[in-house]
């Protein structure tokens, strides 16, 4: 390199700096390239060329850049675990969560000893639903940064997911202490173990909330805690007047209308007729072998199954991507040639939905799905995103060899159990009583149009019975999935390598147990409208 290069260099790259803050990112991807012909060795201009890739829609390009960067050159260290980590987010916006997870070198991570690039690592991993690795990233970072309140919150909430919970609250209370306006660390807490008397936190969160000074937001977590907390010392009316409070303003952030929702389920169920459905089935499609779908309606036990089924060597999960339903709204809106999901959109994308390659959507999401399942050297992958009820014909018609296991539950005990989680993403219905009985019986309507059309073609599985026979029930859930079925089956609750972070990270570290059963009575009176409707429709 000339004596001269390296200013040249450092001039374009800074040109280049300049046209992306100008919203110029085909001039910066000139300079960007001019620059890497004269030195190819600088990581930040490849960061910065990715970065204009992504500033023209161009994922895919970005990801190459940044793969063709890894593979060529011998970057320092902290170049290089920065490389991967950028890496690793661009394919967690392609969705590719396998691919995330495998291109962060863990190991350099924690020898490396940088907080800043250990705590993004971990950020990462976590997404990926590989807890365990995001774990070792965070501690590798707390003791170097033990005073940040966002890292101890990610450690903490990444200690919940591996079960670690007298850990985990130690670690709330530490984030806390910081900063008293973590709400989300108020509501995590509570949900670790069953308060008592002697020990609970029910006096500050009754001033918190009813501060002036607290933002609605925070009431929310707030409130949601306080309803956890007041159940456990069963002081049910208390709870309930909490959980309405919470609810309402939860309701009122989101702006939300159940209406377009219902549209939507009637609009899939109109467009997967059984004589759609018939003469879109190929019998030459092999795919869907090695995957399991676990859906239903949230907090009816699919964890729990989810638990039992990975209790097997040969099984893992994926937790709750939403993998399917990307691929698969990605695909309608190109068919439908739509831009951007506004309007009626959705509703256009679900009717041109049945003209898909079908073959084609389940081949590109067994390709995302199993690439995890030979990271971890499994033979199945569970996808347990509940919600995939939704795209259950298109499922079939995509992966008829997946392995399908729907999770019912009583329709009250359901409800409850909804409306008093604070869901972190999804589920905007659950905030009202009467939103959520008009979509648990949209949900109810679909699930029985598709058992009209598929019959026999899903293992249909009753919370009830899993826990008052579960050795019967599981053993059956296992036969299904071509699983041999042993007692460790039942041990899922010993298993400190998998994670999880639903809200039934605590609860599923336990053995099976019946307390679930008919809960909502414990709130009969308050929930009286969501009977009565539920009522109305039959349901009960």
């Amino acid at each position: 390199m000339r004596e001269d290069q390296p200013v040249v260099v450092e001039k374009l790259f800074q040109s280049a700096h300049r046209a992306m803050s100008q919203n110029q990112p085909l001039v910066a991807r000139h300079h960007l390239e001019q620059a890497l012909a004269i030195d190819s060795k600088q990581a930040k201009i490849w960061h910065l060329l990715a970065d204009s890739h992504l500033a023209t829609q161009d994922l895919a390009g970005g990801i190459s850049i940044l793969e063709t960067a890894l593979c060529r050159h011998n970057f320092t260290p902290v170049e290089r675990i920065s490389l991967q980590i950028h890496l690793a987010s661009l394919y967690i916006r392609a969705d590719d969560l396998g691919a995330a997870s495998q291109c962060i070198d863990l190991k350099a991570v924690i020898n490396l000893k940088n907080p800043t690039l250990a705590a993004r690592a971990g950020y990462l991993l976590a997404i990926c639903e590989e807890h365990s690795a995001a774990l070792a990233a965070f501690e590798t970072a707390l003791p170097l940064q033990p005073k940040d309140t966002e890292l101890l919150f990610n450690t903490a909430s990444t200690n919940r997911a591996m079960g670690n919970l007298e850990t985990a609250e130690s670690m709330y209370n530490r984030a806390l202490k910081l900063a008293p306006d973590n709400y989300p660390a108020y509501w995590l807490r509570s949900t670790l173990r069953k308060q008592t008397e002697e020990s609970n936190h029910i006096p500050e969160l009754e001033v918190l909330a009813s501060a002036s000074a607290t933002p609605a937001e925070g009431k929310v977590h707030l409130y949601y805690a306080l309803a956890k907390e007041l159940e456990d010392l069963k002081l049910y009316e208390e709870s309930f007047s909490a959980l309405i409070k919470g609810a309402e303003l939860k309701k009122n952030s989101l702006g939300y209308s159940v209406e377009p929702d219902l549209i939507a389920v009637e609009e899939i169920r109109k467009t997967y007729s059984p004589d759609t459905i018939a003469d879109k089935v190929n019998s030459s499609n092999q795919n869907g072998e090695g995957l399991i779908f676990i859906l239903g309606m949230p907090r009816t036990g699919s964890t729990l199954v989810d638990r039992i089924l990975s209790s097997n060597e040969q099984v893992d999960s994926a937790g709750e991507p939403d993998t399917f339903a990307q691929i698969f709204y990605r695909a309608a809106m190109q068919t439908a040639r739509i831009r951007d999901f506004i309007s009626d959109s959705q509703l256009r994308a679900i009717r041109g939905s049945i003209q898909l390659d079908f073959e084609k959507i389940g081949q590109d999401y067994q390709q995302k799905l199993t690439s995890r399942a030979k990271q971890k050297n499994s033979r199945y992958i569970i996808d347990k995103n509940p919600s995939n009820f939704l795209y259950l014909g298109a499922i079939k018609l995509a992966l008829p060899h997946a392995k399908i296991i729907h999770i019912k539950r009583n329709p009250m005990d359901t409800c409850y159990a909804i409306f008093k989680t604070l869901f972190k993403n999804g589920h905007p219905y659950s905030y009202d009583l009467h939103d959520l009985a008009a979509y648990y019986s949209a949900y109810d309507q679909l699930m029985n149009h598709w058992k009209s059309i598929f019959g026999a073609g899903y293992f249909e599985l009753n919370y009830e019975d899993l826990v008052t026979t579960p050795v019967e029930t599981s053993k059956a859930l296992m036969q299904y999935c071509d699983l041999n079925w042993s007692e460790n089956c039942l041990e899922f609750h010993k298993n400190r390598v998998k994670g999880t972070a639903t809200a039934s990270a605590a609860q599923v570290r336990q053995p099976i147990y019946r307390n679930s059963l008919e809960l909502w009575k414990n709130c009969e009176k308050g929930l009286t409208p969501l009977r009565s409707l539920l009522k109305e429709k039959g349901l009960i």
